[in-house]
């Protein structure tokens, strides 16, 4: 259940407590932001989070800057808060992929496709889960960034396995059950989605190459469509895609179109296939 409560925040928050039913510890209540996408304004623009993420990447290179950087956040505000609008906009995005801002226009679809887009939206993304991911390590107890994540996605009740479905309409149910599947691809893509630059120990080369495969498992491409599709600074580091093209793949004819030549990934990659990649637009 969870029941709403007001409390002495630095940034006026309305914080709601959120009680969680698991099957080893039992209930467990998590205090967290409150917000409501549909009747407050909401935005999928954070760009001082994203610019602290920019930061947060570099921490790792200075010794015990970290640990200094929290703790100077930790007095303005709690992580949580921190992280507070992200959260606001993957759920928005959620929503709008799920059809629930239909009817506000194109604006929204239009805003979701540039968010997704390899090209377009590659960093907004990519920093959203880097904020995350590093959110979710620094924190006692990453249980608070996932109820905060079900609270503002209004499933709690789904998770806590109480949700009355007798009386909701059909489509609402499906939007529920839709939603789920969102939270479900950003608890995983904060759990997986390591071959960064800025998260593990890999190398620009490596990374690229996870890009590169994962669009390869998806089916035939061409080599415009890889270079098209792959998060490469200003058509950057071509060169690098191509040695990893004639590595991971076989270029061979279009059976459609015995004019063009594509590309296939070797069946020896494909254990390195995530069907739930982050970064799979559908």
């Amino acid at each position: 259940m969870a029941t709403e409560k007001c409390r002495e925040s630095n940034s006026s928050l309305l914080y709601a407590e959120v009680k969680l039913w698991t099957s080893r510890a039992g209930a467990k209540t998590y205090d967290v932001p409150k917000k409501c996408v549909f009747t407050q304004q909401v935005s999928i623009h954070a760009p001082i989070q994203r610019f602290i993420t920019d930061m947060i990447v570099c921490f790792d290179n200075c010794l015990g800057l970290t640990n200094r950087a929290l703790e100077r956040l930790e007095t303005h505000c709690p992580l949580i808060e921190i992280v507070d609008p992200v959260l606001t906009a993957l759920t928005v995005l959620a929503q709008t992929k799920v059809g629930m801002w239909r009817r506000n226009g194109a604006p929204c679809e239009g805003q979701y496709f540039i968010y997704h887009h390899p090209r377009l939206g590659m960093y907004p993304k990519t920093n959203d889960l880097t904020l995350l991911q590093a959110c979710a390590s620094l924190m006692e107890d990453p249980g608070l960034l996932v109820a905060s994540m079900l609270e503002r996605f209004q499933l709690v009740s789904w998770a806590n396995e109480s949700l009355d479905e007798k009386n909701l309409k059909d489509e609402v149910i499906e939007q529920v059950h839709m939603l789920a599947d969102e939270f479900f691809l950003i608890i995983v893509g904060i759990l997986l989605e390591r071959n960064h630059r800025h998260v593990a120990e890999v190398s620009h080369e490596e990374e690229l190459r996870h890009q590169v495969l994962h669009q390869l498992c998806t089916g035939e491409l061409s080599h415009s469509e890889v270079i098209q599709n792959c998060h490469l600074d200003e058509g950057k580091h071509e060169v690098m895609v191509e040695n990893i093209l004639h590595t991971i793949a076989e270029r061979k004819t279009c059976k459609k179109d015995t004019s063009r030549k594509v590309y296939h990934l070797k069946s020896d990659y494909m254990t390195e296939f995530n069907p739930y990649h982050y970064f799979y637009t559908r």
